[in-house]
């Protein structure tokens, strides 16, 4: 019995150090997205000429404004958006052979 509970205990200290692994990934992963997609819209409008295509514009200022709602510190993101990061950081868990699976 006191075995099964050390088990148990083990378990649960593992899975809460692979949580906070997982949470510090995320927030590195969302670091990483940030400073690659702002780079990309910046860049998309310093291409942007005057006689470029009205659908060009549109289409980069549609972009700028989907990203813009998500260039915030991974904490202040909503859980269905931190989820997109937690993917990410899973693989590199799984890469590593730390994953729960």
């Amino acid at each position: 019995m006191e075995k099964e509970v050390i088990k148990e205990l083990a378990k649960e200290k593992l899975t809460e150090n692979y949580n906070k692994l997982l949470e510090e990934l995320s927030n590195l992963e969302h670091e990483q997205w940030l400073h690659w997609s702002k780079a990309v819209i910046k860049q998309l409008h310093e291409g942007i000429s005057p006689y470029e295509t009205e659908k060009l514009r549109d289409r980069t200022m549609q972009l700028h404004q989907k990203w813009l709602k998500n260039w915030k510190p991974y904490d202040e993101l909503d859980e269905e958006t931190k989820e997109h990061d937690r993917v990410w950081a899973r693989k590199v868990l799984d890469l590593l052979d730390l994953g729960q699976g």
